[in-house]
């Protein structure tokens, strides 16, 4: 697999520009050892490589180029013109999801891939999609029971939610509801989310991918890890020197895909993982390398976060903190104003929270406390999830 995608990248004007700035040639590289030492391409360097020479570092083939995706960096995303181009359309098959089966895509379509990540997959696969993106719960819950719906895609939490609220009105999987199959990603599955959909009939498949990637993993829930599907190359590999890891060790994972759009090769993807068998399973993403977080599937950067909260002028310190409530996870930020600065109002709080919101992409929670209450020697974007 090495060989394939070491040709494709050799083809690559733009990968070539990139490895002889650091004095490599491709054309030297003839082992998989050598491949395995190529300087690994972090994800954290995309936007300042992409300023460079936008929109994509010259690492993509513009001219087969359909849409393009903006990630929170910014990082720009290439989607090609295949009819399953992230390559989750057999994860679907592999739940049984065809002709006859309706999806509700509950991720968004705006900016960021993962609605037409699935919208591709489910039509590939044969079914019919509705494109309900986020939100708008009982809306969602409306159209579930009036199609009726077969199979969701999102997170697990966003559909815990939905038929805690549908059973609230007295609707259920297998009785009012047809919803029977799922499709989750950008958040972990817990137990209780596990039992909950088991109990009411629901076969579901765990999917691990990336804006960059596409499908990298998956995971049925009688499994154990995340099974590799058969055309990415992986390494897990200390953050700091690149170099891989034996055994179980925690690293980052560092990913290579052959694409005619958009080959990548040791791309680190700035998520942490382990072996649970080599070269077959990992253990799913265990956190991240530095101080970028997955919230309610939408990374996060404490860059980001530091140059939104600084449109907010009363704003003298803030301390924002993930966690996990009733199935969903929440950003909490708490802020204490300066002290000339007079309480906002629940008006002002409402447009500092949409302001923050702009930035990140996610909705916080805002709370303001009194001075000093925050500890500074805490960093200032934590998560408590785990």
């Amino acid at each position: 697999m090495w060989r394939h995608i070491l040709e494709q990248v050799r083809k690559h004007p733009g990968w070539q520009r990139y490895y002889s700035s650091q004095g490599i040639d491709l054309s030297g590289i003839e082992t998989e050892e050598e491949f395995k030492r190529l300087p690994i391409l972090k994800k954290s360097d995309l936007p300042r490589l992409q300023k460079e020479h936008p929109p994509f570092a010259g690492l993509a083939d513009e001219v087969q180029v359909a849409r393009i995706f903006v990630s929170p960096g910014p990082i720009y995303d290439p989607q090609g013109t295949a009819k399953d181009y992230w390559h989750f359309a057999p994860l679907l098959r592999k739940i049984e999801v065809g002709e006859g089966d309706i999806v509700q895509n509950t991720f968004s379509y705006h900016l960021s891939p993962a609605g037409f990540m699935f919208d591709t997959a489910a039509r590939a696969a044969g079914a019919k999609v509705v494109p309900a993106g986020t939100g708008n719960t009982a809306l969602q819950v409306d159209i579930m029971r009036d199609l009726q719906v077969t199979t969701y895609v999102g997170t697990p939490g966003f559909l815990l939610h939905l038929l805690r609220t549908a059973e609230e009105k007295g609707l259920s999987p297998g009785r009012e509801l047809a919803l029977n199959k799922a499709i989750f990603t950008a958040e972990k599955v817990t137990e209780e989310m596990d039992r909950f959909f088991q109990e009411r009939g629901i076969v579901y498949i765990d999917a691990y991918g990336t804006a960059d990637l596409g499908c990298v993993a998956y995971r049925l829930p009688s499994e154990k890890g995340f099974t590799l599907v058969d055309d990415v190359y992986v390494q897990i590999c200390d953050p700091g020197s690149g170099h891989e890891l034996d055994g179980h060790m925690t690293g980052e994972l560092v990913i290579s895909r052959a694409s005619q759009v958009y080959p990548l090769v040791r791309f680190g993807t700035g998520d942490l993982s382990r072996w649970v068998e080599r070269g077959q399973r990992i253990a799913g993403v265990l956190g991240r390398v530095g101080d970028s977080y997955k919230v309610k599937g939408m990374f996060v950067h404490a860059h980001q976060l530091k140059e939104a909260m600084e449109l907010l002028p009363d704003v003298e310190y803030y301390q924002a903190v993930i966690t996990h409530e009733h199935g969903q996870d929440q950003l909490t930020i708490k802020v204490e104003l300066k002290s000339d600065s007079p309480l906002p109002s629940d008006e002002q709080l409402s447009g500092w929270t949409r302001s923050v919101q702009e930035v990140i992409r996610v909705k916080p929670r805002l709370i303001v406390t009194a001075r000093g209450t925050l500890f500074r020697v805490e960093k200032p974007f934590v998560d408590h999830r785990t």
